[in-house]
Parts: structure tokens; C-alpha cells; sequence
């Protein structure tokens, strides 16, 4: 199971704690969101404890290793080069609960805005390769029958926001706008706010914004 999940981003920070030894399966915490610029070095520190059926934290069954996923290029899915940007290595009765670091750097695509990242951790019985082989965890893995693997895991989604690389160099930025919940104030530095009125013109949205 997924522990702990940590990003300390730019502004924001992704901080999210669940309880030891407790039946998870996909969980949903877009609500949590990290800020993080291209270009830039950030750290992940993922803790996996082992699902022991209500035996305790720490229980050596069942535990797990795990992948972390960004969608970099914003397609909805994880599948392109260089999403995959870490990995944590099946846990042992010696580590698990202990945190993994992991360290990337958020590459220039050209590409901003708000996206998704996951965490994909599962217990794949090491039968017939007699071992962990964590090739065989991808982000969107699910079983396809009654006993088909993975027998145990989780997979937690959360938000990240991509800024561009004029944040990076202290570039000024300005943000012209008339909708006071766009997102694109997030990241601008000055506010320029272009009130748009109600419409004199039945059926007319672009007159009082001056774009007629």
C-alpha cells in the first residue's frame, strides 16, 4: 500500500498520509497540487507498507514496490518517453514504511499548465521469475479475472501545475484577463483584470469585452 506521498513544489506541496495497513485500490486526491517549473530539480519521497490484512503496519506480506508517473505532454496517459520518473524497489521487512527519495527534473516541453501525477505500487507474486520484477508494473495495470495479478496495490492520482520557463530566469509576467478564475492567474506575476459587463446587445458576449 501507497503510505505517504510528499512533492514539495514551487509554491505548493503535494502532503498526503493514509493509514497503515489499509485496503486500497485506485484513490483520487486531485485535490492536491505542487507546483513545479521546467527545468527544475524537485524530489518525490514515496512510503509503501505492506497490506497485511489488518496484521499490523510493517507486516512483511504482501509488500510491494512502485512507480511514479507525470504527464508531461498533457495526452492522458502516462505511455510516452520519459513519464516514468522513478521507481521504488520492492520493500523487504528490513525497509518498508521507510520513505524513497526520488529525483527528477521536469523536462522543456513547451507545454503548461495543470496535469496529472500517479502512483502506481503492486505486489506481483515473483512465480514463475522467482523474483520482484517491477517491469511488470505499469500505470494503468488492473486484473482481468478472479485470480489474475496483481493481487494487491494501489494507484493514487494527484495534480501537479507545469510553469513556464520565464518563471525560471525571474522574467516578469502579465496576465491580461476577464474571467477571475482562470488559471492562468496562478502563475502570472502582474494582474491586469478587463471587467466585461453585461451586454447591452441580446445574444452578444463580445461587445462590452471590445473584441467585435
Amino acid at each position: 500500500n501507497i503510505q505517504d506521498v510528499q512533492l514539495i513544489g514551487d509554491n505548493y506541496n503535494i502532503n498526503n498520509s493514509t493509514p497503515e495497513d489499509t485496503f486500497q485500490m485506485y484513490e483520487s486526491y486531485l485535490g492536491q497540487n505542487a507546483d513545479i517549473t521546467e527545468g527544475e530539480e524537485y524530489t518525490i519521497s514515496i512510503t509503501l507498507d505492506g497490506y497485511s490484512d489488518g496484521q499490523g503496519s510493517g507486516n512483511s506480506k504482501n509488500n510491494s514496490g512502485a512507480k511514479v508517473y507525470i504527464d508531461y505532454n498533457m495526452n492522458g496517459d502516462f505511455n510516452d518517453p520519459g513519464e516514468e520518473i522513478g521507481i521504488v524497489p520492492y520493500r523487504t521487512s528490513s525497509n518498508v514504511g521507510i520513505p524513497e527519495l526520488i529525483n527528477f527534473t521536469v523536462p522543456s516541453t513547451g507545454i503548461y499548465g495543470t496535469t496529472r501525477m500517479r502512483v502506481v505500487c503492486q505486489y506481483i507474486s515473483p512465480v514463475p521469475q522467482n523474483v520482484n520484477d517491477l517491469n511488470f508494473i505499469g500505470p494503468c495495470d488492473a486484473p482481468t479475472g478472479t485470480w489474475d495479478q496483481p493481487w494487491f496495490g494501489a494507484t493514487h492520482d494527484y495534480t501537479v501545475t507545469i510553469l513556464e520557463m520565464a518563471k525560471q530566469i525571474g522574467a516578469l509576467t502579465i496576465a491580461i484577463f476577464n474571467n477571475n478564475q482562470s488559471s492562468l492567474l496562478d502563475k502570472a506575476d502582474e494582474k491586469i483584470y478587463l471587467k466585461t459587463g453585461s451586454e447591452f446587445l441580446a445574444g452578444s458576449t463580445r461587445l462590452t469585452a471590445g473584441t467585435s
